[in-house]
């Protein structure tokens, strides 16, 4: 295998494959490390909502997510979570007209016009620096 150059950029980490957690680095202390070289400080989810439904359900389904983002972080330690949740921002796109029983490819589409304009806007990153998949 190839060096690929990463040695001291992310400690104790495989190089060939820097997001795999290992026994003295925990994934949140690997996110909150990765970001920290990287001069980053947003980090987070966007979902695209393409279902309309229920609201109820839809509310439970974003409380339940928000409240267990760090459930399985047994080794983190409570000032690397602190911070990473400080980081974290969450963005729904919702357009009912248009997404409601949406396919994965008009998903994807919203989701890459949201990385090309506002996405680029809110962490400070150029487009070529996103990584989008589509689905067909």
């Amino acid at each position: 295998m190839t060096d690929l150059g990463l040695q001291g950029y992310i400690p104790s980490v495989n190089i060939y494959n820097p997001w795999t957690p290992t026994p003295d680095l925990s994934t949140t202390d690997l996110i909150l490390t990765t970001m920290t070289n990287s001069h980053l400080d947003v980090w987070g989810f966007v979902l695209v909502r393409c279902s309309y439904a229920n609201e109820t359900k839809w509310d439970a389904f974003l409380a339940n997510i928000k409240a267990n983002i760090f459930a399985n972080e047994r080794n983190a330690s409570v000032a690397s979570i602190r911070q990473l949740n400080e980081w974290l921002r969450w963005t729904i796109i919702e357009d009912r007209e248009v997404l409601e029983g949406a396919n994965m490819q008009v998903a994807s589409t919203r989701f890459d016009e949201w990385v090309r304009t506002v996405g680029r806007e809110e962490v400070g990153l150029q487009t070529s620096h996103a990584h989008t998949t589509s689905r067909a």
